[in-house]
């Protein structure tokens, strides 16, 4: 949604016409310029001399788009006879300022910038950067994001925040970053500590970090890249193995694993002991290999369709009839007949 406004000077009548898609966002922004040791607005400047107490805000139209809030802002200059020229306003502009420009305009404005000396480029930058910093200083928590106001979120807004971006994919998902980029990372954060270095891993994190990474494998290419790193990277000449040194100790009791095995020998999977121990059922297959767990098997026929399977056998009757007869596979008739 798009807004005309009005502004009006009680001491004198003058009005000044705008148009925003935040009103109190907009008349605090008004209010913070007037503040400034010269503004910059003429709007600004007259609520500097009269003092911003002597000025109304009002909302007097509404807009659905850009191109209807430009039209309503050119129509209400007009009927409000707010432009500078008539004496009676702020306005400088007949409205409209802030659509899409023309490319006469943009050519314009190239030209004039490229007639500018070097000094003189250097001097508008310093001061349109020396304006920035003040609207930082001007604006605070008029949005926090942009004005230096409060940057912790609520949790209401964290979720929210996290609702709308369920689904939304990354528009960089599957796109390999240049040499160019990863180098001005690297620069970037060349010096950098890891906000977590030196604190320890709780045991709740190692727990989730551990079922985070039960039945992941890495892929070939990964692989083939982490040897890579280790082996024939010149970079990484000198690196000294992390379990060198270590002797491999058991990170488990002697109960514990005596727990496994008995568990094992009951008939449950790798995958269920892990689940029960919190631990990688590759641990589990570790300490497990030595037992042989054999699955109970099961007959599913009664020993009557089994007699009558051997009965039809010394009748001469082939494999193959007698699996139609008691309607099984003709494997299993070879198998309880012999």
């Amino acid at each position: 949604m798009h807004y005309i406004y009005r502004v009006t000077n009680l001491i004198n009548g003058k009005l000044y016409i705008g148009q925003t898609k935040d009103p109190r966002i907009r008349w605090n922004q008004h209010k913070a310029l007037s503040r400034k040791e010269i503004p910059s607005m003429i709007v600004n400047r007259a609520m500097k001399k009269h003092g911003s107490d002597n000025f109304t805000f009002e909302i007097i139209a509404t807009c659905l788009d850009q191109d209807a809030a430009n039209e309503a802002e050119e129509i209400c200059i007009i009927q409000d006879e707010s432009h500078i020229s008539k004496g009676k306003g702020y306005n400088v502009s007949l409205g409209g300022s802030v659509a899409p420009k023309t490319q006469e305009w943009k050519d314009k404005v190239r030209e004039t910038w490229e007639n500018h000396t070097l000094e003189e480029k250097e001097a508008i930058n310093k001061r349109k950067s020396e304006s920035a910093k003040q609207r930082i200083i001007d604006y605070p928590g008029t949005n926090p994001a942009s004005y230096g106001g409060s940057k912790d979120m609520t949790e209401e807004t964290k979720k929210k925040i996290s609702l709308a971006n369920i689904g939304r994919v990354s528009p960089n998902k599957g796109k390999p970053m240049s040499e160019e980029t990863k180098q001005k990372l690297s620069l970037a954060n060349a010096g950098k500590v890891s906000p977590n270095k030196g604190k320890p891993v709780s045991e709740e994190q190692k727990q989730k970090l551990s079922i985070s990474h039960i039945g992941y494998k890495h892929s070939k290419e990964a692989k083939a890249n982490m040897s890579k790193s280790k082996l024939g990277n010149t970079n990484c000449v000198g690196r000294v193995p992390h379990n060198k040194g270590k002797t491999g100790e058991c990170k488990f009791s002697d109960e514990q694993i005596k727990q496994m095995k008995e568990m094992r020998l009951s008939g449950k999977s790798q995958e269920e002991i892990a689940s029960i121990l919190g631990c990688n059922w590759k641990s589990i297959a570790k300490y497990t290999k030595d037992i042989q767990f054999v699955k109970p098997e099961v007959c599913r026929f009664s020993p009557e369709k089994i007699q009558q399977m051997k009965e039809l056998r010394l009748l001469g009757m082939s494999y193959r009839k007698i699996a139609k007869i008691v309607e099984c596979n003709y494997k299993s008739v070879i198998k309880y007949t012999n």
